[in-house]
């Protein structure tokens, strides 16, 4: 299950997971994107049939779905209430399988309200263009939570200003 709206991660996956399908003996669903904009998504997947789109509020607990290798968001999980954030991380670790990954590329909150100006700045928005939707919080705390509900090698693997990616793998 990918949550994303950008679909430049969903297809950094897919080709990773076309290599894997390649390599294993019994085939199995590649691919199940969770997203906002669907007819974005179904234009790019159109034809391949191993990936489901399935369009639902990430506010909402995750449906049953299945286990998997492999959860990665970008970019959505950055609009939900801190409490919500708090509880899907858990859903995710329930969906994974042992040793499965998550990474969540996201939007995150800067330590300095300077250093908020200077990413608006470095991306070339006015501040008044904030996305009133944002609820950022910052790395720390999100590592935190990931190690809280048992992940393991929680780390932020890149961060850039306020874009960062957080990694857990569920132990095996």
């Amino acid at each position: 299950m990918f949550p994303t709206e950008s679909l430049a991660t969903a297809m950094t996956v897919r080709r990773t997971l076309r290599r894997r399908r390649r390599r294993m003996w019994a085939p199995r669903p590649n691919l199940i994107t969770i997203v906002r904009a669907r007819e974005v998504a179904r234009e790019r997947f159109t034809g391949d049939e191993g990936v489901e789109l399935v369009k639902y509020d990430l506010a909402e607990p995750l449906p049953a779905l299945g286990r998997f290798d492999a959860v990665v968001s970008s970019m959505a999980i950055h609009h939900l209430e801190h409490e919500r954030k708090r509880s899907l991380y858990c859903e995710v670790f329930d969906l994974l399988e042992p040793g499965g990954v998550f990474a969540n590329f996201e939007h995150v909150a800067s330590a300095t309200r300077r250093l908020h100006l200077a990413f608006f700045a470095a991306i070339d928005e006015p501040l008044e263009h904030e996305d009133p939707s944002d609820r950022l919080l910052d790395v720390e705390s999100q590592l935190g939570w990931l190690r809280g509900v048992g992940f393991d090698d929680v780390d932020c693997y890149w961060k850039w200003l306020e874009m960062a990616l957080l990694v857990g793998v569920k132990p095996a």
